[in-house]
């Protein structure tokens, strides 16, 4: 503690006596790169955004390529009787249509899901829900 701390009105904007003010290289001016090197021109990139929509998958076979694999493909498909297709069956059941008509709502195609597939890999594409 043999000094005191500075004045509180010194300004410290300037550098200290016995240092050369930042760039400093003798004249005055910013240092130069050396001979050969070339600072690339400040660039402004953006930021490249890349929208990747599903394919509308049907009821029906599709031409898509592949998440998976990446082959452009038709898709094979599998079709399932859908939720809506068993309430439907299970309503009629308990409606009285017990002869087997109860059952047609699972036969019907527009009450199937269709599972789609990739036939190279069997990466799974997508599903098509009935209504």
């Amino acid at each position: 503690m043999s000094a005191p701390p500075p004045p509180y009105h010194q300004d410290y904007s300037k550098p200290p006596m016995g240092y050369p003010p930042p760039h400093y290289n003798g004249n005055g001016a910013p240092p130069q790169p050396a001979p050969g090197f070339h600072l690339p021109p400040p660039q402004n990139h953006q930021p490249q955004v890349v929208i990747v929509t599903a394919p509308a998958l049907g009821s029906h076979k599709a031409r898509i390529t592949c998440r998976n694999c990446r082959s452009d493909v038709e898709t094979s498909t599998d079709k399932k009787p859908s939720l809506y297709a068993w309430i439907c069956a299970g309503l009629m059941c308990f409606f009285g249509c017990v002869c087997g008509c109860c059952l047609i709502p699972l036969c019907v195609d527009s009450c199937m899901d269709t599972h789609h597939a990739c036939p190279n890999c069997g990466a799974h594409c997508g599903t098509h829900r009935a209504f």
